[in-house]
């Protein structure tokens, strides 16, 4: 399993901040990180939980699915 940032990999927290991380590359707004030269992946990652940490620990619980007859 892969963490992601503070996260262990299969958490809500590290889908989120995944998300946020990959959206910032979709708008240009983080540096591109491919292969992870020089810590870049890690570094941009840093810079979204410097500005949205607190929106990401907002998602506490992965919604769950139930079934009635």
């Amino acid at each position: 399993m892969t963490d992601v940032g503070p996260y262990a990999g299969d958490t809500m927290h590290a889908q989120v901040l995944v998300l946020l991380h990959e959206f910032g590359h979709v708008l240009d707004i983080l540096p591109t990180d491919e292969n992870n030269v020089d810590g870049k992946s890690v570094q941009n990652t840093n810079e979204v939980l410097t500005l949205l940490r607190t929106e990401v620990e907002s998602k506490n619980k992965r919604p769950t699915l139930s079934a009635a007859r």
